[in-house]
């Protein structure tokens, strides 16, 4: 695939955030990786839509200089990995493909990808950067398998918690399987917010675009607002059931 820059894959430090001090939106994509992923053939499709969305936000003036992207995902035996840290899409390469393997600790993941944006955070109000608030996606097609308990309870009041601060919009969006399995449903509720939007079979290209005019429309204006109006669009992608609060 054609790259949106020539730029080798890099982390961006601070020095980014004290030299270019504008508006900034952290976006957290938090991905299963697991076997299922490869097994349903679901790792390939996310990888063409994690490397659309790139396309589309670099595009995209509101965003280009604005949206900043980080990519965890959550795989193997309890295996968290960092596969992109915080940077603005406009100075990004696409990340390397993902690959499937193993169980699904998904609370490990959320745990690790709240901890990226609090840090991101802290690295803004270090230098002066104003912020919107961070958003958190999380997809998974499955129920956690290979992860702490601990973890699983902890990532949960995390996010309930930054939901009553309202310092984090997370989206969970459960694929595949995991919408019909009840515990994987209960679990991306909660990790979800009340934002829960199962995605219906092949439809990831649906879906990256929807979250690109989302964010795109949230910048400087009521994000809320903006994300139940487009909620109603989400029948685009979504299965019927969804729920959001």
């Amino acid at each position: 695939m054609a790259k949106p820059n020539s730029k080798p894959t890099i982390k961006i430090s601070e020095t980014d955030l004290e030299k270019f001090p504008g508006m900034r939106l952290p976006i957290c994509l938090c991905l299963d990786v697991s076997t299922s992923m490869d097994v349903s053939g679901q790792i390939h499709e996310l990888n063409k839509g994690v490397h659309e969305l790139y396309t589309m936000l670099q595009k995209d003036t509101k965003t280009k200089y604005t949206a900043e992207i980080a990519i965890v995902t959550f795989g193997g035996n309890g295996d968290v990995n960092t596969i992109r840290d915080f940077s603005r899409i406009d100075i990004q390469g696409y990340p390397e493909e993902l690959l499937a393997r193993g169980l699904t600790p998904i609370g490990e993941g959320v745990n690790k990808a709240l901890d990226m944006i609090d840090e991101r955070k802290k690295q803004y109000r270090k230098f002066g950067n104003s912020f919107y608030r961070p958003w958190l996606i999380i997809m998974s097609d499955g129920k956690p398998e290979g992860h702490n308990p601990e973890e699983l309870e902890r990532a949960k009041d995390r996010i309930k918690t930054a939901i009553n601060r309202k310092s984090v919009l997370p989206i969970s969006v459960p694929m595949g399987m995991g919408k019909q399995d009840p515990e994987c449903r209960d679990v991306m509720k909660a990790l979800g917010g009340g934002i829960c939007i199962p995605l219906q079979d092949g439809k990831f290209p649906e879906f990256f675009k929807w979250l690109h005019r989302s964010v795109s429309d949230s910048i400087n204006n009521d994000v809320e607002a903006i994300l139940r109006q487009s909620l109603k669009n989400a029948v685009n992608w979504s299965d019927d059931g969804f729920f959001a609060k």
